[in-house]
């Protein structure tokens, strides 16, 4: 057998206990006492011969107890070995848990062999060392830790392994590892054979340890990943903005010469362009936005085709429509027009009335507040507008008494009310990023540099996204009991801030209004991600490649699992909604994890490295039943000897 390693090694400690043998036979030796004898010559030589043979006996018995206690102190260390043992030296009843990595980095491959073909190759290697009373179930390493086969025979479960192939989805090995120690709980001699690539990301990424098995289960790894790894693009960061007409893309290539790149609509190239690739493998990739919607990044290709296209929900905005509810001659109101009228190429249309009708009311996407003074009939009427996709945006003025804008805030349902009005005093304050921070589309760095003069002082139970001086509550996000809700509190009258003069304006006004209008958000998502809606708003869902799926309604809420990349289309009384879902950015990484890092993540786990492919080796099957084998056989041998030197002296 080619021994490997073993799982106890500290167990080697013991093995000075193999001399106790020779110690015992030393004291034993030591009782006895020197008598003079006659001359022996009277002795024939055979019995010289005979006492000689005796001696020999002797030697050979405390050899076979040393060894004894050689091979037990190596049951104890639990020897492994690579290579094939036979079944009947393994446990005749483990029962063990296979997880196979189904994420999409395992179609990762070249030259016609993928990161799958190799893990079933190692698998199957395992599987052929269990006992035949063994019992094996196989669950996916992707993300929802699907099941694949319940416990059965070795046989079957090899079966269930070679039907299995990638999903467009990404890894969750320690999801998996936590599903199988559940079903290991009451096993007896369980096992975990874990085959993935173990890329940077298979395992959380966070660099955490993974949770102790309540089984107390072995693992085994079976290293599937391609050496070296194969050339591919990721989608970093992908950035689109309708305000601007830009979409910017940041990724990295591992391949040789420059990043290639088109955008296609709707099935057809719109535009295609390449990027020179930086010392770490960085690029980024700038190009015109178009209008509307089934916008897709499409890359080379390369060695993970599964990764190759990038999916951008749609603009959202396009063809909304914001209610205005503010005078035309209020201060800041002229900066406001100004600011709306440059969001129309983001797909905005608005509409300024004090006095809104019923038509206006049912047209309108999102409702935009800034008057000078609230009147008691159109708080009733703001208030009574608001609903489920049809949030406000709030910006308190100046002049009007917190009164009127407190009840307002009352009937939309928000958890804000406002105090009193602060002059910051000679040194103007800053706006800063509350603990939650803000998207980089909101262009918080450029709201940074606005300076705040007046402000109403709000009582919020939670942190807001902007923080006035890092104290007070600037800019408030809500999903509040009747819609979205978000609250300016700094106003944009040029003796309150000067926002109305920045670039930051209207980016943070079309983030805003978006936020408001639930209808109107662009939406990504990761495959795997859980859509939700509120009732009210949600239809029937489309989904890639044709047909629909009616979602799960909970407390009038209604959600649908994204299983795989590609767009998904909402019907609801907003219209169309789509959303996109793309494979995680970590799964396009097809760097391995680093041995060091590896060990780290399972620290808490009984692990061993079994080799999967050709050129690599590891700690393989447990050998302690050979060796307690032989354990028995010399302990039969020592016996036998034992009672032959005994009859021998009494003879």
């Amino acid at each position: 057998m080619d021994f490997v390693g073993f799982q106890y090694p500290w167990a080697w400690a013991l093995l000075p206990l193999a001399a106790v043998p020779w110690l015992l036979h030393l004291l034993r030796r030591r009782r006895f006492r020197r008598i003079p004898f006659p001359s022996l010559m009277l002795l024939t030589e055979q019995q010289v011969v005979v006492w000689r043979r005796h001696r020999l006996e002797e030697l050979l018995l405390l050899a076979i107890r040393t060894l004894m206690v050689v091979v037990l102190v190596a049951v104890l260390a639990r020897p492994l070995v690579r290579g094939g043992l036979p079944g009947w030296l393994s446990p005749a009843e483990q029962w063990a848990v296979v997880i196979l990595d189904d994420s999409a980095s395992m179609a990762s491959g070249r030259g016609g062999i993928t990161a799958m073909d190799v893990a079933k190759r190692g698998l199957d290697k395992v599987l052929k060392g269990l006992g035949t009373g063994s019992r094996v179930a196989v669950v996916g390493g992707g993300r929802g830790t699907p099941v694949l086969s319940g416990f059965v025979a070795p046989g079957a479960a090899s079966r269930a392994i070679e039907a299995a192939e990638p999903r467009e989805a990404g890894t969750d090995l320690a999801g998996a590892l936590a599903a199988a120690d559940r079903m290991l709980v009451q096993a007896k001699s369980p096992l975990i054979i874990m085959a993935s690539d173990f890329q940077r990301s298979s395992l959380g990424g966070t660099g955490g340890p993974v949770e102790r098995l309540e089984s107390k289960a072995r693992v085994v790894l079976v290293d599937a990943g391609l050496k070296p790894p194969p050339a591919n693009l990721t989608w970093l960061s992908v950035t689109a903005s309708s305000l601007r007409g830009r979409l910017a893309v940041d990724g990295r290539w591992t391949g040789e010469g420059p990043a290639r790149v088109s955008l296609e609509q709707g099935g057809r190239v719109v535009h295609r362009t390449s990027a020179a690739v930086l010392e770490d493998g960085s690029f980024s990739i700038g190009m015109e936005l178009p209008s509307g919607d089934s916008l897709c990044l499409r890359a080379q290709d390369d060695g993970l085709a599964l990764d190759n296209a990038y999916y951008l929900g749609g603009s959202g905005a396009a063809g909304k429509m914001c209610l205005v509810a503010a005078e035309a001659d209020a201060p800041g109101q002229a900066l406001l027009a100004r600011a709306l009228e440059s969001l129309s190429g983001a797909g905005w249309r608005w509409k300024r009335t004090m006095s809104p009708g019923p038509g206006d009311l049912r047209q309108a996407d999102v409702i935009l507040v800034a008057a000078s003074r609230l009147e008691e009939p159109l708080i009733e009427v703001l208030s009574g507008a608001v609903g489920p996709g049809k949030g406000a945006v709030v910006i308190v003025p100046l002049q009007d008494a917190p009164d009127r804008y407190n009840r307002l805030l009352a009937g939309l349902g928000s958890a804000a009310n406002l105090l009193m009005m602060i002059q910051a005093g000679e040194q103007p304050q800053r706006l800063t990023p509350g603990p939650s921070g803000l998207g980089p589309e909101w262009d918080a760095r450029s709201a940074g540099a606005v300076q705040v003069s007046r402000y109403w002082r709000a009582a919020y139970p939670v942190p807001a996204a902007l923080m006035i001086g890092g104290r007070d509550p600037g800019l408030v996000l809500e999903e509040s009991s009747r819609g979205p809700l978000v609250l300016w509190l700094f106003g944009i009258d040029p003796s309150m801030s000067d926002l109305a003069y920045r670039p930051a304006f209207p980016v943070m006004l079309h983030r805003s209004l978006e936020h408001a209008g639930e209808w109107c958000r662009a939406v990504q998502f990761h495959a795997g991600d859980t859509l939700r809606l509120r009732q009210e708003l949600a239809g029937g869902l489309a989904v890639p490649g044709g047909g629909s799926l009616p979602g799960v309604t909970e407390n009038r809420m209604r959600s649908w699992a994204l299983d795989k990349p590609g767009w998904y289309r909402v019907s609801g009384p907003g219209g169309r909604r789509v959303a996109a879902a793309n494979l995680p950015s970590g799964e396009s990484d097809l760097e391995p994890l680093e041995p060091e890092k590896l060990a780290a993540m399972l620290a808490q786990v009984d692990w061993a490295a079994e080799g999967a492919g050709p050129g690599r080796s590891g700690p393989g099957q447990p050998a302690w039943r050979a060796l307690l084998l032989l354990a028995l056989l010399l302990l039969a041998g020592e016996s036998g000897l034992r009672i032959r030197l005994a009859g021998q002296k009494n003879g």
